[in-house]
């Protein structure tokens, strides 16, 4: 049994301002650094619009790696509880969705 969190009644609106901004700058073509380029030693490579949803997904994935045992669920669930709360400070332009999943573990 654990306890139920969720986000505070005032992040949503800015997590939405924030993901708009995101949208707004693919949108535009703006170089923005890992969202419409590439990152480390590809940060001069422009990302066209229609892969930027590529290069997010490929980002998640490459770090959902680990190596040794297992943790046990109450840290991993903590450690969820630290990136839900990163996020929800609204300047990462994730969608609250993401946040909303991340909460649901």
């Amino acid at each position: 049994s654990h306890r139920r969190v969720g986000l505070a009644p005032g992040a949503r609106p800015a997590l939405e301002r924030g993901r708009e901004a995101v949208e707004r700058v693919v949108a535009a073509g703006a170089p923005v650094y890992g969202v419409t380029t590439g990152f480390g030693a590809l940060s001069d490579r422009f990302i066209p619009p229609e892969s930027v949803g590529e290069l997010q997904r490929s980002l998640v994935e490459s770090h959902a790696s680990g190596v040794g045992p297992p943790s046990p669920r109450r840290v991993v669930r903590g450690l969820i509880l630290l990136r839900a709360n990163s996020l929800a400070q609204g300047s990462s332009g994730v969608r609250p969705e993401v946040i909303d999943r991340l909460l649901d573990y």
